[in-house]
């Protein structure tokens, strides 16, 4: 059923986050902030996004050449694999913006997004839902 699909989605999104972002937005954001400081934190930030986004793409690529193999194993289909790698890359890039805003004390903010994300996620859940 459906708790069974959603099962299935949460597990790859754990999975595919680890091999398509290497938690690249977690700690290592800090230790690089920390280690090229002001003077070099938007080359910092931008390879780090770059990285994100070509292991994303490298991933979707080799997703795209076997989906039918990959969608027989997980019971997803191209649909909602494409949108879990979008997703995954989605959650990455906002955590290494919020990451960044946190490193700069920006507490308020970063407070804001997640209240924001946390009141429009149930949201446009249901709206998915529904109109499907």
């Amino acid at each position: 059923g459906e708790f069974g699909l959603y099962s299935i989605y949460v597990s790859l999104m754990g999975i595919f986050t680890v091999i398509t972002t290497f938690e690249i937005s977690g700690t290592v954001i800090y230790r690089g902030l920390a280690k090229f400081g002001e003077k070099n934190k938007e080359a910092f930030l931008s390879s780090s996004l770059g990285a994100i986004l070509f292991l994303n793409i490298t991933a979707l690529t080799l997703y795209i050449l076997f989906r039918a193999w990959f969608n027989d194993i997980t019971t997803l289909d191209t649909r909602l694999t494409v949108l879990l790698f979008i997703q995954v890359f989605l959650n990455a890039a906002l955590g290494v913006h919020l990451a960044e805003r946190r490193y700069g004390g920006e507490y308020r903010s970063v407070a804001l997004i997640n209240v924001g994300i946390g009141i429009l996620s149930p949201i446009l859940a249901l709206m998915s839902t529904s109109s499907a």
